[in-house]
């Protein structure tokens, strides 16, 4: 599953370095971070941090949190960092994939299944059927195809923006002790 949705671009590694330590790292990011809980509400919540998740010794989990009128995709990294030298490595692992997904295409999946099934048993020799069955066919291409695409946009956009924000959240960090 893996191999499918990094062919897709569903989900993407990435490297990021950083010239911080490791302890220093930890202290920013865990500022700008609200703690991993589900929360309905999430969306009305009165902290401005624009991530949850956790960040360990040497690894990180973060999700952007959903804002009211946001991206419809939760954009989710998991990660690991190193000390080398006097620069910070960062590997994480991007994707947009996740349960409700699944569902919304095991839920298209029964859907077209119960329309061939019907289409094919009722099928006679009459033209309008024969008509339907490349209209179907295309409706459901553009049902699986769409929210693919929409999906490979948002991890791109998703990686982009975690990139620019850690480097924000290290710079203004920084000015603000000097």
């Amino acid at each position: 599953m893996n191999k499918l949705l990094d062919k897709f671009g569903i989900e993407i590694e990435s490297e990021l370095s950083l010239l911080i330590e490791k302890n220093q790292f930890i202290k920013i990011l865990s500022k700008h971070l609200d703690i991993d809980k589900f929360n309905l509400f999430e969306i009305f919540s009165k902290s401005n941090n624009k991530y949850k998740g956790t960040i360990e010794a040497n690894n990180l989990v973060i999700k952007r949190k959903r804002r009211l009128f946001g991206s419809r995709f939760v954009i989710k990294a998991k990660g690991s960092f190193s000390q080398d030298d006097d620069s910070l490595n960062i590997k994480f692992h991007v994707t947009s994939w996740n349960w409700y997904v699944t569902v919304m295409y095991v839920f298209i999946a029964i859907f077209y299944f119960i329309v061939f099934l019907v289409l094919f048993t009722s099928m006679t020799n009459s033209k309008i059927e024969w008509v339907l069955f490349p209209l179907i066919l295309l409706h459901m291409l553009l049902m699986i195809g769409g929210p693919l695409l929409l999906l490979k946009k948002a991890t791109k956009l998703g990686e982009q923006q975690l990139r620019t924000d850690l480097i924000d959240f290290i710079h203004t960090s920084k000015n603000r002790l000097t």
